[in-house]
């Protein structure tokens, strides 16, 4: 999760997390978790701005 992070310019972590719940409404490890198995990319929910 650091590196998509950094890749969107956000050096601290936490942050990112907080960030990614408000959007997303999973953290990133329920997010991991609740679709690892998924091998088709196209069937992960994505953020869509408002």
């Amino acid at each position: 999760m650091i590196h998509i992070a950094q890749v969107l310019g956000i050096n601290d972590l936490s942050h990112f997390n907080k960030l990614f719940k408000q959007y997303m409404k999973l953290t990133p490890r329920q997010y991991q978790i609740q679709f690892r198995n998924r091998l088709d990319l196209n069937q992960l929910p994505m953020y869509t701005p408002p």
